[in-house]
């Protein structure tokens, strides 16, 4: 029953939104397992840019914000006030438990993103980076121009150069564009 349990945890994901955009007065932000969706495809590609292991980079990211299932997504106002990481990584730990067969790998996991080591962990928090700065980049094309601060604190913070070229491109490009080429039937 336990992997059952763990599933269910997993299906929370979809419904914890990322708060930090609703200070920002944006109504329906992206959910926790959205944006993990997001990080896992930029890990990937960033890491096959690098020459590292783009499936344990994918992984990784996978299963970074986990434990918000239970705690929720804490945006940096909550956490002045109490330890996010901490509550993060005891539920992370928490749910971990109910995934026997694989709970070694993602603690594993947990523990390589959280210390920040190695190459893999950078290309990991980079993907996490670059997908809100293309969030910012969307809503500011909507028409939330004070999100630009956040799109160019985002980009300020990647550390590969493969990153830094992703979010070069992004800062030059609208999010629509690549759907004005596209040719449809007649």
């Amino acid at each position: 029953m336990d992997l059952a349990y763990f599933l269910s945890e997993i299906n929370q994901l979809e419904k914890v939104p990322r708060t930090g955009w609703l200070h920002m007065g944006i109504d329906d932000p992206p959910s926790v397992a959205e944006h993990s969706y997001q990080v896992a495809v930029l890990a990937y590609l960033i890491a096959k840019m690098e020459g590292e292991d783009p499936q344990k980079a994918a992984s990784i990211a996978l299963f970074h914000d986990l434990g918000e299932a239970r705690i929720f997504d804490m945006h940096w106002i909550a956490q002045k006030y109490f330890d996010t990481d901490e509550a993060e990584e005891e539920a992370f730990r928490d749910i971990a438990e109910r995934a026997e067969p694989i709970e070694e790998d993602i603690n594993d996991y947990f523990d390589e993103y959280e210390e920040r080591d190695s190459e893999i962990a950078k290309i990991v928090k980079d993907a996490d980076h670059l997908t809100y700065a293309m969030t910012s980049k969307e809503y500011i094309s909507q028409g939330y121009e004070k999100l630009e601060v956040y799109f160019d604190r985002s980009m300020e913070l990647l550390k590969t150069d493969s990153a830094k070229k992703l979010g070069e491109q992004l800062r030059d490009m609208e999010p629509r564009e690549p759907y004005r080429d596209v040719e449809t039937k007649d």
